[in-house]
């Protein structure tokens, strides 16, 4: 039968260390709590730590691939514990695979808030979704939008049509799901079909044209 895998079991381990460890960030914890010894560093990364509402927020965002920057620049996080904020209290290479890292988030047992994040974390848009939660500005392009959009509403209306009768209110719904997953799929394409009008107006707003002779300078014009 395998072991609960926790992102921060070298937290809870280096607290249990009966002599100091090698690892620095291990060792400088341990010295904090057998020494009362702790940089200001240390000293922070213990307190965002054992407080629910900031250990939950970092590892959302921690799960989500925030780097150190994008952690540091929106969250206001201060930019020296994040290094070894990662490997001792969210170690996400704890988790042998994403299946085993879904699975952990599936199973997690603090608060309902810091489960949410976590779900949007893994599940969701990651980073931006976060941003978006915490009241952040999400640096979303439009074309992302429209892929989510499209994404979104087809899955769910074709879910919904498959499981109702074609009379009914949901079934219409779906079908208006339908049709907005079509805009967007539409909005989303990079490229089609050539459009005349609009080939048209540049001809006509600007010089796109070459005089007959610098085509054919000594070539014969068929009439």
């Amino acid at each position: 039968m395998r072991r609960e895998r926790e992102p921060d079991d070298r937290y809870h381990a280096a607290l249990r260390a009966a002599q100091e460890p090698a690892q620095p960030f291990e060792a400088a914890l341990w010295r904090l709590k057998n020494q009362g010894q702790g940089d200001d560093v240390i000293v922070r990364l213990v307190d965002a730590y054992e407080d629910p509402f900031e250990r939950e927020l970092l590892q959302a965002w921690i799960l989500a691939g925030a780097t150190d920057e994008d952690i540091s620049t929106r969250l206001g996080a201060w930019g020296d514990i994040l290094t070894p904020y990662r490997h001792l209290c969210c170690n996400v290479f704890t988790f042998r695979d994403r299946l085993e890292m879904l699975r952990w988030v599936h199973r997690y047992e603090g608060t309902r808030e810091g489960k949410l994040l976590l779900t949007r974390a893994v599940h969701f848009d990651g980073v931006e979704a976060l941003a978006h939660l915490c009241g952040l500005t999400s640096n979303l392009s439009p074309s992302h939008v429209n892929e989510q959009a499209m994404r979104e509403t087809y899955f769910r209306s074709m879910g919904t049509m498959r499981s109702t009768s074609i009379s009914s209110a949901e079934n219409q719904a779906a079908h208006q799901m339908i049709k907005t997953a079509m805009t967007a799929a539409a909005a989303s394409q990079k490229s089609g079909a050539p459009n005349i009008n609009e080939a048209l107006l540049k001809l006509k707003h600007r010089e796109m044209t070459f005089h007959v002779e610098d085509v054919m300078p000594h070539g014969e014009i068929l009439h």
